[in-house]
């Protein structure tokens, strides 16, 4: 098991560009590692991004049981930003769990990944939480051994790897966000104060067309009113009074 070249990977990542490569990137590394089970969490308010390489069978059996519920990753591993040992083999350590959560870890290790860490990347708070789950089917023994040897460096790549996801989907939502030239249009003669019948009498369109052009511009721009559309669009320079 050779991972890809470290100080290489470390250079690739902020040059993907997609969210796709940037994962497959990660995936390569970590299973050149021993690490054949992969669950990546960011969990805002009003944002989840959440990615595996973990079997279809499998996340449609977690989605069944509703499993979320009882996952021990989202309840408890993302408490701090100490790494801790998962897996079916630490069960015993862990009194503290319900009988459904210790039935989810034993229902999971029947996948064959029956050891592994959790590294948190943003501790559990009102923001949500955010971290990777390294799961193996090489046993504990692998696992302590590739904590002891590479956990440093598996930790950072995660950091890279989550800075360029967030990156990635910054920009896509922003390049989603861009206003066209009729909706920047509609804006600009509302900041002006003109009515919707104006409007349309300046753009040469229908009322109803206006109408449209400004509602797909407030759901652009996260605005939830005319009023708050224009402003957001005044402030970040797509119109000027």
């Amino acid at each position: 098991m050779n991972a890809p070249d470290f100080d290489t990977l470390c250079e690739y990542i902020p040059q993907q560009t997609s969210v796709a490569g940037v994962w497959n990137l990660a995936t390569e590394y970590y299973a050149g590692l021993g690490i054949d089970g992969l669950l990546y969490a960011d969990l805002k308010p009003q944002k989840l991004t959440l990615m595996t390489n973990l079997s279809q069978d499998w996340t449609t059996h977690y989605t069944d049981q509703d499993y979320v519920k009882v996952d021990p990753f989202f309840r408890y591993c993302c408490n701090s930003y100490a790494a801790s040992d998962v897996g079916r083999d630490c069960i015993p350590h862990h009194s503290y769990m319900t009988p459904a959560e210790k039935r989810f870890i034993l229902d999971a290790g029947e996948t064959g990944l029956t050891a592994g860490f959790v590294s948190p990347l943003r501790a559990k708070s009102q923001n949500g939480l955010a971290g990777w789950n390294f799961l193996s089917s090489y046993g504990r023994a692998h696992v302590n051994n590739l904590r002891h040897r590479h956990e440093n460096e598996m930790r950072l790549i995660g950091h890279l790897v989550h800075q360029q996801i967030s990156q990635v989907n910054l920009s896509e939502a922003d390049e989603a966000a861009q206003l066209t030239s009729r909706e920047t249009e509609a804006l600009q003669w509302t900041a002006r104060g003109l009515r919707t019948d104006m409007i349309a009498a300046k753009m040469n369109l229908r009322p109803v067309t206006v109408e449209l052009h400004l509602r797909n511009a407030r759901t652009k721009l996260g605005a939830k009113t005319r009023d708050q559309a224009v402003a957001i669009a005044l402030v970040a320079g797509r119109i000027s009074l």
